[in-house]
């Protein structure tokens, strides 16, 4: 198979693989005017705040066994051992999340006090601990479904979960105008309704008789050391957002959370691309071809992901104008860091790729707390000195030096053929034209987004420069396109 079958084999795999976390990326990025126009940047920057807070206790209930039960579901093709396995992860993580909950809703006034500076926000806090209880039933429902290759039921169960929510949340915050306490209480509900549904598609695989302690004990085993990656990767995703209410409070630190909802789009494309990569990447690991596969994979997304960055960070201000009211719009100062981070977070994928042949994780663990250690260093320096712009460039420091290490290792390990230089000239292009956009482009200008969709189309042709495309490729991507429009007439 030709590098180029391989290569839209990978994007067709995108596309399918992406379809549900990118469904909940888009409602969580077009849920963005309704809270900048319903919020205070006060009352936005607590919701990030208390998201991220949700993110941090999500991943820690969980306790590793999303990665153990994987494991032990494909060791068996006995049915009854097979419901044991997601029962007792179900189990655990409930009542871990449920006892959690509980605990922290005791302490929530003396919480909300210390994290987000004031008691007021104790009720919002109270709701939001119970959402995550509810989340345990789809997210483990949602791994049955992987588990059991039902791609469709899951693409279809998901959206209709985020559907559900946002429903939820949209009666409750704009019809009711219960404000910050009623975005939660919407959760609650859709939650609640999603985890009714889960039971209903599933509840022979999580009834109580199907637990086990041995199984448990076994998977735990495998698991819990898994825990402390999984938090420092929090660390460098997530902690951002309370170390800016901390230091600059909740009214600077909502400017900025609107920054990091409009760079998700970036997640649009990455978030997709990291669930169909590993999969291809081991699915031709044993053809002759593959590392030339790798490299030029490697090399489009260097292209494609800059591109995409460049696009988002150039025309980040009409993004707010659209998005969000006139109080937000000094987040687009945060955006270029933040989607470039976000470019090398998922680059880590591709570089983990030769650790993971050798199977050796070291490295990939190494790479994390580098990321984390970074993240938290420089977030305690340049938070106080710059604010919501440090917390961005934090971003992609730590981001940034996590992909150098691990590309640096892998190539030690499993030398793959990478063009380097491609990655390279693709970000220092997108850089300057960044810088020449900051420099003498007025923000929100009619003739300056037109100069800014010219450099967009200027950067294109960096791909033939580098080589990543040739007339070649045009005139086989025509051709199979015709072949393709030829057989559906």
């Amino acid at each position: 198979m030709s590098a180029a079958r391989h290569i839209r084999h990978l994007a067709g795999e995108t596309i399918i693989y992406g379809i549900p976390g990118t469904v909940s990326r888009f409602i969580a990025i077009f849920l963005v005017p309704l809270y900048t126009r319903v919020f205070s940047p006060a009352d936005y920057g607590v919701y990030g705040t208390l998201t991220s807070l949700t993110q941090l206790l999500s991943t820690f209930v969980v306790l590793g066994l999303d990665n153990a039960s994987a494991r032990w579901f494909y060791d068996t093709e006995d049915t009854g051992r097979r419901k044991s396995v997601i029962a007792s992860w179900f189990w655990c993580q409930f009542l871990v999340s449920g006892v959690l909950a509980l605990g922290l809703n005791l302490l929530a006034v003396p919480v909300s006090r210390l994290l987000l500076g004031s008691a007021d926000y104790a009720v919002p806090l109270r709701l939001a601990l119970w959402v995550i209880p509810l989340m345990a039933f789809g997210r483990v429902l949602g791994n049955w479904m992987r588990y059991r290759r039902m791609a469709w039921m899951n693409v279809a169960y998901s959206v209709a979960a985020s559907l559900t929510v946002v429903t939820g949340i949209f009666f409750l915050v704009v019809i009711f105008q219960k404000g910050l306490a009623g975005l939660y209480q919407g959760q609650l509900l859709g939650w609640g309704i999603t985890a009714l549904a889960a039971v209903a598609l599933f509840s022979s695989w999580i009834h109580p008789r199907r637990f086990s302690w041995k199984l448990l004990r076994e998977m735990f085993a495998f698991g819990l050391p898994l825990v402390p990656a999984g938090l420092a990767s929090w660390v460098t995703a997530s902690s951002d957002r309370v170390l800016m209410t901390l230091f600059r409070g909740v009214t600077e630190n909502g400017i900025y959370y609107a920054g990091v909802q409009i760079a998700l789009s970036m997640a649009l494309l990455t978030h997709a691309f990291q669930l169909a990569w590993g999969p291809f990447a081991f699915s031709i690991l044993n053809e002759p071809g593959a590392p030339r596969v790798y490299s030029k994979v490697f090399s489009l997304y260097a292209f494609l992901g800059c591109w995409l960055a460049l696009g988002i960070s150039l025309f980040a201000p009409l993004l707010l104008f659209i998005f969000t009211t006139p109080k937000y719009y000094g987040a687009a100062s945060c955006v270029p860091f933040l989607v470039f981070g976000n470019l090398a977070m998922t680059a880590t994928y591709i570089g983990v790729l030769g650790p993971s042949i050798e199977k050796k994780s070291g490295p990939i663990a190494v790479s994390i707390f580098i990321g984390a250690g970074l993240n938290l260093g420089l977030n305690l320096v340049l938070i106080p000195l710059w604010g919501k712009e440090g917390a961005a460039l934090t971003t992609l420091l730590a981001y940034g030096a996590a992909a150098v290490y691990i590309f640096y290792r892998a190539q030690k390990i499993h030398p793959l053929p990478y063009r380097f230089r491609d990655a390279l000239v693709c970000l220092v292009v997108a850089g300057l034209l960044i810088a020449l956009d900051q420099l003498f482009l007025p923000a929100r200008a009619g003739w300056a987004f037109a100069l800014r969709a010219v450099l967009c189309l200027l950067y294109l042709f960096l791909a033939f420069g580098l080589g990543i495309i040739r007339p070649a490729h045009l005139r086989e991507a025509w051709a199979w396109f015709r072949k393709k429009t030829d057989r559906h007439h």
